[in-house]
């Protein structure tokens, strides 16, 4: 048996929603935590990507 998280009706509902016939609370709050710390990795790597200057980055033809 897992932990009891008290959750209201609307709140229970909406969380019903994003998951799919048969899935269970702990599924539905695996895949939405996974979607977002996959949307952090991505914005921290546009991030870092966007501070890049062309002194940070190498031409192809010179890694030969």
């Amino acid at each position: 048996m897992g932990t009891t998280i008290p959750l209201t009706g609307p709140v229970r509902d909406r969380l019903r929603t994003y998951g799919t016939a048969g899935m269970t609370y702990d599924q539905i709050l695996t895949l939405l935590m996974d979607q977002v710390d996959r949307r952090t990795f991505l914005e921290e790597t546009r991030r870092r990507i966007a501070r890049l200057t062309d002194k940070d980055l190498v031409d192809l033809e010179d890694i030969r």
